[in-house]
């Protein structure tokens, strides 16, 4: 009877113990509930504002172990700390009656601007390099990277290495003294973005000091088809009368047969295209030790070697690097062409052999590239936030064509201030590059050059 008592009294205490540990729980989380709680019942209707609220609160909630149960239809995503931020994003406006959204709906009904819960606000102690030389590589994706850089030197006041003709600064060689256009006071140069062969020594002569290099390399067999057909090369295949319409195997099949770099000046570029623009001289294209410390040297010279195949991450990697807005590295893709080039398997591995050293390049890059992307905090995040707002931008620019007054704005967001531009970015982003290093020729230095200022049109 004894150890019954005592077994109750036992049980009474650990049921006391319970409910007064749930009680402290619940009241330690009181304050956090409560916000969960109203923010869920005052959220305006509209799926995209409660997506983006919800997800905001999720994340709280998990700060602060709460167990979330998830709406119908609602998947949570590991990788990302909220939502896709489709109401965070632009906003397109032409005036206080209408609105024009990313989808491109029109709403003449008066519009509840969105309440954006953000984590951090931007680095505000970060200072922005001016001073960037970009190596342009070909047919990398280099057209809509140069772009960028032409128009951050254009809308930042910056000046830019330019072409005393149209438009390189001396490629198949090195920039030149006579292939620029000198400043008029001898002062040093902010941006060096076109078309000349990497040579470190030439480029620190003409730059600011604390200039950063940059450039970009796409998997090089793409690169190589996509050259064969920009620059015609078939046409050698179909001087040998040879009766084929597969030109690239033919010409992979016997390289010596229609490639005789030793005596041509212009088909030596054939190989090793990018590690030719990146200086490697044709006579060690086929050393190995000779690519190897090539490869090594220019891992040490470069401070961001960007991957066509990663480009959105390329950009953001650039961004922070460069300390750069969001808004200056919005992007119109430009001289991309569609045409699809269908060969046979074993042609892939008959380049690899011909263009050992752009190969060993690519690898090693594409390597390091890989493991900055691993090592950079929250970038899967920003790239999401990013791909968002530039095909918003790009939606935008779209329909400025038709209106000019329009305006184009971003919400602030943990990776950029609030900011609003108009339709004559869209114009600096679709202009041909020749175009546009025309009108900086006439603007900074009153010399014509004839060009087209045709637009490239939105993919």
């Amino acid at each position: 009877m004894a150890r019954l008592i005592v077994k109750k009294k036992l049980l009474f205490l650990l049921v006391v113990c319970i409910a007064t540990t749930v009680l402290f729980v619940a009241r330690m989380h009181e304050p956090h509930l409560r916000l969960l709680e109203h923010s869920l019942t005052s959220s305006v209707h509209g799926g995209d504002r409660r997506s983006l609220q919800l997800s905001e609160l999720i994340d709280l909630a998990r700060r602060q172990n709460i167990a979330v149960s998830y709406p119908s239809g609602l998947v949570p995503n590991n990788n990302l700390s909220v939502f896709p931020p489709v109401i965070q994003g632009a906003m397109l406006h032409i005036n206080e009656s209408k609105h024009f959204y990313g989808s491109g709906l029109e709403s003449q009904q008066p519009v509840i601007e969105p309440t954006v819960v953000t984590r951090s606000s931007p680095n505000e102690t970060c200072r922005r390099h001016n001073n960037v030389v970009f190596l342009k590589t070909h047919k990398t994706g280099s057209d809509t990277t140069s772009q960028i850089f032409v128009r951050f030197a254009d809308t930042h006041n910056l000046s830019i290495v330019l072409p005393t003709e149209t438009w390189n600064l001396g490629w198949p060689s090195t920039v030149r003294e006579k292939k620029y256009i000198h400043s008029k006071d001898n002062a040093k140069f902010n941006i060096l973005c076109l078309h000349c062969v990497y040579n470190r020594n030439a480029f620190d002569n003409i730059m600011a000091d604390g200039t950063k290099y940059v450039t970009i390399l796409r998997n090089p067999w793409n690169q190589f088809k996509s050259a064969f057909n920009y620059f015609g090369w078939s046409k050698l295949v179909e001087k040998e009368n040879e009766n084929t319409t597969q030109y690239l195997e033919k010409f992979l099949e016997h390289p010596g047969r229609f490639y005789k770099w030793e005596n041509e000046t212009t088909r030596v570029y054939m190989r090793n295209f990018m590690s030719f623009d990146l200086g490697l001289p044709p006579t060690q294209y086929d050393d190995v030790n000779a690519i190897m410390t090539f490869v090594k040297m220019r891992e040490n010279e470069f401070d961001l070697v960007m991957i066509l195949e990663y480009y959105d991450e390329s950009l953001i990697l650039l961004r922070r690097m460069l300390c750069w807005k969001l808004r200056d590295i919005l992007y119109i893709p430009i001289n991309v062409s569609k045409k699809t080039t269908h060969v046979q398997p074993y042609a892939e591995q008959l380049y690899r052999h011909f263009s050992q050293a752009d190969f060993t390049l690519y690898e090693h890059f594409k390597e390091i590239f890989l493991q900055r992307l691993k090592k950079s905090p929250s970038l899967s995040e920003e790239v999401t936030y990013f791909r968002q707002i530039n095909s918003d931008y790009k939606l935008f620019c779209t329909q400025a064509e038709r209106n000019s007054s329009m305006k184009f704005e971003v919400n602030k967001s943990d990776w950029n201030d609030m900011f609003q531009i108009d339709s004559s970015y869209c114009t600096k982003s679709r202009l041909p590059i020749t175009a546009y290093v025309s009108e900086l020729k006439q603007k900074h230095y009153g010399i014509d050059t004839v060009r087209t200022t045709h637009l490239w049109r939105i993919p």
